[in-house]
Parts: C-alpha cells; structure tokens; sequence
C-alpha cells in the first residue's frame, strides 16, 4: 500500500458508522486506530491508506467506498 496521503470521504464514513451504531470512540477501537484518526477522517482531513483501510475494514466496507475520487471530490456520489 502506498504511503501518500488520500482524501477520505468523510460523510461517507459518518453514516456508515451511524447505520452500524458504532460512536467514533468504538470504531476506532474495532478499527485500531484513535479516535482523533476517526475524526479527521469525518472531516475530510488526508490520511494514510493504512488508516482508511482498518477503518473500512471495521465499516466492513471496502477501502475505495470510503475514499475520495475524482467524481466525487466535490462531496457528491458518483453512483
């Protein structure tokens, strides 16, 4: 996995912890990582793919669901 930084999506990563009934103290807890990383990422805030992946594997979602790309930078889903 590549060391640069992504965008996450962080609206993206607030409701699928919301439908999980997960607070961001809890997924960071099952993710690894702390809950200040969870926040960050709430807040779009660039972080390593090594953060976003725990984090999506806690979400039980993939890495690439929960980040950033070209089509949905300004904040819309692509889909």
């Amino acid at each position: 996995m590549s060391n640069r930084n992504h965008r996450p999506d962080g609206a993206k990563i607030r409701e699928l912890r919301g439908l999980a009934g997960m607070t961001q103290e809890i997924l960071g807890i099952k993710s690894g990582v702390d809950r200040r990383t969870i926040q960050r990422a709430e807040t779009d805030k660039p972080m390593q793919m090594e953060s976003l992946s725990s984090i999506a594997s806690a979400l039980n979602v993939r890495v690439s669901e929960i980040i950033r790309t070209a089509e949905n930078e300004d904040g819309t889903n692509a889909e």
